[in-house]
C-alpha cells in the first residue's frame, strides 16, 4: 500500500490549527509557511499515494520546508529551472520524486493564493483580513519606511491597521470590512497577489523542462492547478479587473469541468 508520511499529516493539522487561531498573515513569509504546511503537505501526501510501494521522499524541515530552493519567499531570478541543453542524453529524462515535490511546492503557493483571494468576500464579511500586510513591498523598503512600519503596529480606534498597503496601495482593513469592493487599493493589492500566484504557477511548469513532463501517475495531483489557473484568468480579465467581489466570480463556472478534462487528457497543467 502507499506510504503516507506522518510528518506531513501532522504538519497539515498543525498549520490548519495555527491559521484558525490567527488567520492574519503579517508577511509573505507567513503566507509561504501557511502554503507549505497546508496545500504543499496535501500535495506531497497525494504524490506519495500515487507511488505505491515507493520509499518515502526526503522531508525538508525548517524555514524553507516545502522543498523550495529560494532564500526569499516567491523570489525568482529566472534561472532556477533552466532546461537541459537540447539533444543531450538527459534532455528527456523522467521527472524524479524531488522534481515532483519541488513543482508541487510552487503549485501549492499558486493554489493557496487563488483560494485566499477567492475567499476575501467571505472573510471580509466576518471581519477577517487574509491579505498579507506587506504585499508588494520589499522587506528592506518596509523596514526603512515609517509609513510602511505602520503595517505592523497594533490597530487602535483612531488609527486602523494598514493592510497590504500603507505600503503602496493605502488599503485599510476597516475600509475593506465596511466598503468591500469599494475599498481603496483593494484591486491593486489583489493584482499583486495574483501576479505572485501566476509566477509560482509558471515556475512549477518550468520544473519539468528537460523531462518527459508530468508522469502519468502524478497528473491527477497536478490537476489541482486547473481551478486555480481558471480563477486567476477570470480575475485578471478586463470584466473583473482584479475585483474579488465581482459577481462574475461568484457561483460555479460552467467551463471548469471541460478545462479539467482537457488538462487531464493532455497531461499538463
Amino acid at each position: 500500500r502507499p506510504f503516507l508520511s506522518q510528518y506531513h499529516l501532522a504538519r497539515l493539522v498543525a498549520a490548519r490549527e495555527n491559521n484558525f487561531l490567527n488567520p492574519t498573515f503579517h508577511s509573505l513569509q507567513d503566507l509561504a509557511d501557511y502554503s507549505a504546511g497546508t496545500q504543499a503537505s496535501l500535495l506531497y501526501l497525494l504524490l506519495q499515494a500515487t507511488a505505491a510501494g515507493a520509499a518515502p521522499a526526503p522531508i525538508a524541515v525548517g524555514a524553507g520546508a516545502g522543498n523550495m530552493r529560494h532564500a526569499t519567499p516567491f523570489e525568482h531570478t529566472g534561472h532556477e529551472h533552466d532546461p537541459v541543453e537540447p539533444g543531450s542524453v538527459q534532455s528527456l529524462k523522467e521527472a524524479d520524486d524531488l522534481t515532483l515535490d519541488h513543482a508541487a511546492s510552487h503549485l501549492a503557493v499558486a493554489v493557496t493564493i487563488a483560494t485566499l483571494v477567492r475567499s476575501i468576500p467571505h472573510h471580509a464579511s466576518k471581519r477577517v483580513n487574509v491579505i498579507p500586510l506587506e504585499v508588494g513591498a520589499p522587506a528592506p523598503f518596509l523596514a526603512l519606511s515609517p509609513s510602511l512600519s505602520a503595517c505592523s503596529r497594533p490597530r487602535t480606534r483612531s488609527r486602523p491597521r494598514v493592510s497590504c498597503a500603507a505600503a503602496r496601495h493605502g488599503l485599510q482593513e476597516e475600509a475593506l470590512f465596511r466598503y468591500g469592493p469599494e475599498a481603496q487599493g483593494l484591486q491593486d493589492a489583489v493584482a499583486q497577489l495574483a501576479g505572485i500566484a501566476e509566477a509560482e504557477l509558471r515556475t512549477a511548469r518550468e520544473c519539468f523542462q528537460g523531462t518527459t513532463g508530468v508522469p502519468k501517475r502524478a497528473v491527477p495531483v497536478f490537476l489541482s492547478a486547473t481551478p486555480a489557473r481558471s480563477y486567476l484568468d477570470r480575475l485578471s480579465s478586463s470584466k473583473v479587473d482584479y475585483n474579488p467581489f465581482s459577481t462574475a466570480l461568484q457561483g460555479r463556472y460552467w467551463k471548469l469541468p471541460f478545462q479539467v478534462w482537457g488538462d487531464a487528457r493532455k497531461g499538463h497543467f
